[in-house]
């Protein structure tokens, strides 16, 4: 994998993955997927994506790591915002900002009005919802019923999320996706090659020189066997506060390296360069 230096990228970010389920291997992080994917698309780097059970102290290490040693300013979790005792991330989120843990009246209502139209009342596990981090706001939940926090501070913006798919994707499309995006004004332009007949190896050098050369990302993905049917995917991201610049940019290094890769016998393209 090359990155350039000169990429236009605003901010690093990390996602934090809750949940023992998803050590033990009984879940597919397909949370993780889902926002590195969106993030990317935004302009963020995303520096990482960590995985930890429901535990405090792990909860608290992971967020120091991403705070402090990979510098991300915007951290979103996903997991444990449920009615369970083992449910502890919005009480592991105000530990470790030294916030307390309180009733937040606008989460209560969110989460009382979907009880009361099923016919159900308010009990303590489902008060339990509406606890979170002093200072911190409720992000709606339109599909469930836990709303997720949203804590801004002076270095970081945390965005905590529920960990089931179909409500985290309606909260992030529907709240976090618009703050992120007014946050950054970057335009993303990406595109792929498909070669066959070479194996990655066998242009490594080409994509070396075209990373250098243009400020872009650019990773080859072999899809085939390296050896008996070597057929390599290029996907080039260029990035620029305008979408023109940026679309022009991917292109350039685009057909670039399809000049290039056409200097070898054995190359043959079978998907030429596109940028959306």
């Amino acid at each position: 994998m090359s990155w350039s230096g000169d990429l236009y990228l605003t901010e690093r970010a990390v996602i934090l993955s809750i949940g023992y389920e998803l050590l033990q291997g009984r879940v597919i992080n397909t949370n993780a997927t889902y926002i590195s994917r969106k993030l990317s698309l935004l302009g963020y780097e995303v520096k990482a994506i960590i995985s930890v059970g429901d535990n405090y102290n792990d909860i608290g290490k992971a967020l120091d790591f991403a705070i402090n040693a990979l510098g991300a300013r915007i951290v979103i979790t996903t997991g444990g915002l449920g009615p369970t005792h083992d449910d502890i991330t919005a009480d592991a989120i105000a530990k470790y900002f030294r916030k307390k843990l309180v009733l937040n009246k606008e989460a209560y209502e969110m989460i009382r009005s979907k009880y009361e139209s099923a016919g159900m009342e308010m009990t303590e596990s489902r008060v339990k919802m509406a606890l979170l981090p002093e200072g911190s706001k409720p992000i709606p939940n339109s599909v469930g019923t836990a709303p997720g926090i949203h804590l801004r501070l002076e270095l970081v913006e945390l965005f905590a999320l529920p960990g089931v798919p179909k409500e985290m994707e309606a909260m992030f499309e529907q709240y976090v996706e618009p703050i992120l995006r007014a946050r950054t004004g970057i335009q993303i332009s990406e595109g792929y090659l498909e070669v066959m007949g070479v194996p990655e190896s066998g242009i490594a050098p080409l994509i070396k020189a075209i990373a250098k050369k243009y400020p872009i990302y650019l990773k080859s993905h072999p899809q085939l066997h390296e050896i008996e049917s070597p057929l390599v995917k290029v996907y080039i991201m260029a990035t620029d506060k305008e979408r023109s610049k940026a679309r022009s940019l991917c292109l350039e290094a685009c057909r670039d390296l399809e000049n290039k890769l056409r200097t070898l016998k054995e190359a043959k393209i079978i998907r030429s360069c596109e940028c959306s």
